[in-house]
């Protein structure tokens, strides 16, 4: 599996100017760059960075570009350290006053609609990394089936909490109404971690251990997802989403997914099936989570006594799930929604 630079270059010939290359190690190990706007200093660092960049005979690959290399630009900006994308566009429109007729293509790791000059992509960095991180244990987790009994309805991974502070409170919910009886569940703070039946030192854990778990995710039918960086009016980064949005996918169970709003519809439109006809996928409008919490929990109980028989998936509902991982492992997938953007 190809990284995302490399995918891009697939289509175009070259690689993206990675934008958060702007900054040394010095100057990131003094500054925590996680805020909405630039400082002046962060922007004239960016923006001399750029401007040499796209004056640069070597931007992209080594070797022999493609004539549109000439005349289209990919900015590629994923990183959590921010800003939000309304900031880097101010960038974009400098830049453009000394290349007007370059078409600038970006990437951003900002899940939001924007109204912008330039050409705006959901940057999809994680996607391939993900599958990059399991690649040894890609088959076994294609051959997850729906042969045998399932032992859990849920799995719910809360190593930490987050900024928003919804993890605490979404394992408070978990609580009152008794749901962990039917989940796998880590509470990180109480220091409760699924990986514990691993012998593993759970405080390092992170995505790329992810693989390991395979066997509890053989063994639910849902993941409830909680994203680390929800809040953004203090974060800054806009709406920032991590490789955890893309487990579901890839586990072959149905995804529930707590993040900022509409990532759904991003999602529907990279072509993965969010179950809207069989669950209500209303709260994901919602930026109020008690209102999210009380959905959720009426989407377990439907999918428990509506979407499963007998321990296991419909067998239209696993279909279902089969073609998302299907659509997840091909990075033919990945190209086909780039291509439909540009």
């Amino acid at each position: 599996m190809k990284l995302f630079n490399d995918i891009v270059e697939d289509i175009f010939g070259y690689h993206p100017i990675r934008v958060d290359n702007a900054y040394d190690e010095d100057f990131l190990g003094r500054h925590y760059i996680n805020r909405p706007g630039y400082t002046t200093e962060e922007y004239n660092i960016v923006l001399k960075f750029l401007k040499e960049q796209l004056l640069s005979s070597s931007w992209g690959s080594a070797g022999n570009f493609p004539p549109t290399r000439d005349s289209t630009v990919i900015f590629s900006y994923h990183g959590e350290r921010g800003p939000e994308y309304p900031e880097f566009e101010k960038i974009l429109i400098e830049l453009k006053k000394e290349h007007p007729t370059k078409k600038f293509i970006c990437t951003y790791n900002d899940w939001r609609e924007f109204d912008t000059e330039f050409t705006y992509i959901v940057d999809l960095i994680y996607w391939p990394e993900v599958l990059v991180w399991i690649k040894d244990s890609l088959n076994e987790i294609k051959n997850i089936s729906n042969s045998h009994k399932r032992k859990k309805l849920f799995i719910s991974k809360n190593r930490t909490n987050n900024s928003s502070g919804c993890r605490a409170r979404w394992v408070d919910f978990m609580e009152k109404n008794d749901l962990l009886k039917d989940a796998y569940y880590s509470i990180g703070w109480k220091n409760k971690f699924i990986e514990d039946d691993l012998g593993e030192h759970t405080a390092s854990m992170n995505g790329p251990d992810d693989y390991k778990l395979i066997p509890y995710y053989n063994n639910v039918f849902v993941e409830v997802v909680t994203e680390s960086l929800l809040g953004h009016k203090t974060a800054g980064h806009g709406y920032y989403n991590s490789e955890k949005i893309w487990r579901p996918f890839l586990m072959c169970i149905i995804p529930i997914i707590i993040t900022f709003p509409d990532v759904d519809v991003h999602l529907k439109d990279m072509g993965f099936d969010m179950f809207d006809d069989v669950i209500d996928t209303s709260f994901y409008k919602l930026d109020n989570f008690d209102k999210q919490f009380e959905i959720i929990k009426e989407n377990l109980k439907i999918i428990e006594n509506d979407l499963t028989v007998d321990g296991r998936f419909r067998d239209d509902i696993w279909v279902r799930l089969k073609k998302n991982q299907s659509h997840f492992c091909d990075e033919e997938s990945i190209k086909q929604y780039l291509l439909s953007k540009i």
